[in-house]
């Protein structure tokens, strides 16, 4: 365990880090820490036990936990699986929203379960003492403070969301201090403000590390991307100044992520970079694959499918929305002879849509549409319910991936228990832990290889042809391992360890 002098390190690292900044920063941040400093020795660390006969409250962080995306379902899974299999635990969950954020009629309470059971097919069932068990933090105008200061951050992004998250934690503790402090977020230097100020264990689902050894050779390769703008990979000095910057920044991570008492990961592909940061972590990295809701869409029949490809996703920059434009437009413009007559294939891109930012994106990419000719034949579906999904999922011939070392991938897991030939990109956790090439689903890196595989899953002829019908089987079969049973009981063998 990190004690109080390997703290300081940690805190002269960061010191040593925003001197890149500014000097103001610096001089803020030690008046900022030095009160923090000086409460460590009065500071006694809880053991907490999770075994049945004891009791422990678990303060989930998580403030964008009505977001749509795959993190929250793994949060509200978690949740759903406490409330019915550990009646001895109370839980906070620490939230961005409001108390009227599903409406001045509707408590938030009762929002945030329709909201869950409507976008996720999950229940929060407790009982008559539900609302005893399970309780909310609301730190709506510190969130919104933290994601104006976020967005405006157009450099040292890594550095000033680390210290906005820091701060956003403090705020969320002082509130309510539970035993243990669950970041379901990725946001690792929450951890030592949990750990040394207010005395919590601290419990970490990483979804995906804040930063890699991929993202380090992205820069050093000099190659565009969007985290690794322009005016960085066309200069070779600014290139060296930011392999620098990532470079400390890993080093500050790998120490604040080793102060986790346990550590869950989503894929062996997370698994292998955590354990190559997080050097001085004493407890094990463990591989709990997230829940998806296998049961609900393998009743979807394999056959009487469109000739439409799906991509499932929420609107964010690194899901390359644009690529799956780009290999939609190369695909219709090589149109084979031997099209059956009346085909039209159609590309249909379904995800959740979190704010302004997201919006801004959506234009873009219905601009792109225009631009590259395929606009009729693109529809957009945005922050559906999940019997919208399942529908949207049954039409489909073809599931459709693109974002590079995706750390999982559960709309990939969707699709192929849906029964869609899906399409993934050739990196991260698709690759290494869900499709088995040319078995299951099939793999691709470039809008060339796209199109090929578009093509191969016959979108120019029969959709339900005997070889596609084949792949929806395996790819459905293999989807079972990631059902949300599987989670259930990995989560509760790693609780029963403790």
């Amino acid at each position: 365990k990190m004690n109080t002098f390997h703290l300081l390190i940690v805190m002269f690292s960061m010191l040593s880090l925003l001197s890149l900044l500014s000097i103001p920063y610096v001089v803020a941040t030690c008046l900022l820490l030095l009160p923090f400093l000086l409460t460590l020795h009065r500071r006694r660390h809880r053991t907490p036990s999770l075994s049945q006969s004891n009791c422990a409250t678990i303060g989930f962080y998580h403030p964008a936990c009505s977001s749509g995306g795959g993190g929250e379902r793994v949060l509200w899974c978690m949740i759903s699986i406490l409330l019915k299999n550990r009646p001895n635990i109370r839980m906070v969950v620490y939230t961005g929203d409001g108390r009227d954020t599903f409406g001045p009629e509707t408590s938030y309470a009762e929002g945030i379960v329709k909201h869950v059971s409507d976008h996720f097919h999950v229940d929060l069932k407790g009982g008559e003492d539900l609302w005893t068990r399970l309780s909310f933090v609301h730190v709506r105008d510190e969130y919104e403070a933290f994601k104006k200061k976020s967005s405006g951050a157009r450099r040292f992004t890594l550095v000033m969301e680390s210290i906005y998250h820091m701060v956003l934690a403090y705020t969320c503790l002082k509130k309510s201090t539970p035993d243990i402090f669950f970041d379901t977020t990725g946001s690792a230097f929450t951890f030592i403000i949990a750990k040394y100020l207010f005395g919590c264990k601290i419990f970490a689902y990483v979804h995906y590390p804040t930063i890699s050894t991929d993202m380090l050779c992205l820069v050093w390769k000099r190659r565009f991307s969007y985290m690794n703008a322009g005016t960085v990979s066309s200069s070779q000095f600014i290139t060296y100044v930011k392999m620098v910057y990532y470079i400390l920044f890993g080093v500050l991570y790998g120490l604040v992520g080793s102060t986790a008492d346990v550590v869950m990961v989503n894929s062996n592909w997370t698994k292998n970079h955590i354990r190559s940061l997080w050097k001085f972590s004493k407890g094990n990295t463990i591989v709990l694959y997230p829940p998806c809701d296998t049961d609900a869409l393998e009743s979807i029949p394999l056959k009487g499918r469109e000739n439409m490809i799906l991509s499932i996703g929420q609107f964010r920059p690194e899901k390359d929305h644009a690529l799956q434009l780009k290999a939609f437009a190369l695909f219709l413009n090589k149109k084979p002879a031997n099209t059956l007559k009346n085909c039209n294939p159609k590309l249909v891109l379904l995800g959740s849509c979190r704010g302004p930012d997201d919006e801004d994106r959506i234009r873009d990419l219905r601009k792109l549409a225009e631009d590259l000719g395929v606009a009729p034949q693109v529809e957009f579906v945005i922050n559906c319910p999940f019997p919208e999904l399942r529908t949207q999922l049954s039409r489909a011939s073809v599931g459709l991936h693109t974002m590079w070392n995706e750390h999982f991938g559960i709309g990939v897991v969707e699709m192929m228990a849906a029964g869609c030939v899906t399409v993934a990109h050739d990196s991260g956790g698709p690759k290494e832990d869900i499709i088995e090439r040319d078995v299951g689903g099939m793999l691709a890196s470039s809008p060339e290889n796209y199109a090929d595989a578009m093509n191969r899953a016959h979108l120019w002829g029969d959709a339900d042809c005997k070889e596609n019908v084949q792949m929806r089987k395996a790819g459905r079969e293999r989807a079972r391992r990631f059902s949300n049973e599987a989670f259930e009981e990995g989560f509760l063998r790693i609780l029963s360890s403790l």
